[in-house]
């Protein structure tokens, strides 16, 4: 928690100086082959960008920018100083960049859909202002999988520019909230639900329903919890009326299993949002349809209630 209200506290300080990732913080001198890489200093609470001499002599063709553009995205993964760290996620699987006429494509793992609100925010303005410094190139275009990327309503992102990022970011800190939620996994045995309470992050471009669903398909933090769904599952959308919230998953839900009993997977889900106040009853779809039963147990067209018989214990998360 701590570590989030830092980020939080740093993209305050870089709107306040009027340059939200623009120029904040830059060591050393720009020249010929310097580019701005930009870091999270965690010492100082602050983004910092580091001028790096990147040694590509860049061409005007398109294998000329692919290279420079991976060299960039590499130093991004190398900070220098004590406390500075990498804005991009350890986790995150990176397939590769294309490059029509201006616009540089980037490739990213499902991991991407993982990242909490702030977090995704800072990764893409970060990774925009890097990219944008490459000659010839005007947008940068965000893609998981194939799938461009979207926002919480399902539109997509589109085409970036680096300017594009200060009345967002600055939309993003006017709403982010944080509430204690408690997710549920599995126990280590498979057979019963352990809750993990923790300090989740939303906003109006992320739904506290959307961040605990994707938190429990992210997996516990807990050692004596195991997950409880399959790491590839994805959510297309959760919404809430009248005390029900109707969660809609795609294909693998059904397809994907995980080494846990089906009451534990299925129940995982309705027990995490019925911790909400304002929900008391779950529908899980799967593809926006309720025409199936999961694991020859739950019919899909009905709605369920929270199971307290399944629960075995329940922990609490400090995170740093």
């Amino acid at each position: 928690m701590r570590r989030l209200i830092a980020i939080v506290m740093a993209l305050v300080m870089l709107l306040l100086s009027g340059y939200a990732l623009m120029g904040c913080n830059i060591s050393g001198d720009p020249g010929e082959g310097n580019y701005e890489i930009f870091y999270y200093d965690s010492t100082n609470n602050e983004v910092i960008a580091s001028l790096r001499d990147i040694n590509i002599v860049s061409d005007s063709s398109s294998a000329g920018k692919i290279e420079l553009a991976y060299a960039l995205y590499e130093e991004m993964q190398e900070p220098q100083g004590e406390g500075v760290v990498s804005i991009i996620p350890k986790e995150l699987e990176f397939d590769g960049f294309v490059i029509e006429g201006n616009v540089l494509s980037m490739y990213f793992g499902t991991e991407y859909m993982l990242m909490d609100n702030v977090t995704e925010i800072l990764f893409r303005a970060a990774v925009v202002k890097t990219m944008d410094q490459i000659s010839g190139i005007d947008y940068i275009k965000f893609f998981i999988g194939e799938n461009p990327l979207t926002n919480a309503q399902g539109q997509a992102i589109g085409l970036m520019r680096a300017q594009d990022y200060i009345v967002e970011i600055s939309d993003i800190l006017l709403n982010i909230n944080t509430q204690d939620v408690t997710v549920y996994y599995s126990n280590l045995s498979g057979d019963r639900l352990v809750g993990e309470t923790k300090k989740i992050a939303y906003s109006a471009q992320k739904s506290i329903e959307q961040a605990i669903i994707e938190q429990l398909i992210s997996g516990p933090d807990s050692e004596d919890c195991i997950a409880s769904l399959p790491s590839n599952l994805k959510l297309i959308d959760v919404t809430t009326r009248n005390g029900v919230a109707y969660v809609n998953f795609d294909g693998a839900f059904l397809d994907s299993l995980v080494n846990v009993s089906s009451a534990v997977s299925f129940y995982s889900v309705v027990n995490t949002l019925c911790s909400l106040t304002n929900i008391r009853h779950v529908q899980i779809l799967v593809n926006g349809s309720s025409d199936y039963v999961f694991r020859e147990n739950y019919n899909l067209a009905e709605i369920y209630d929270r199971n307290l018989d399944i629960i075995e214990s329940e922990i609490s998360i400090e995170k740093e």
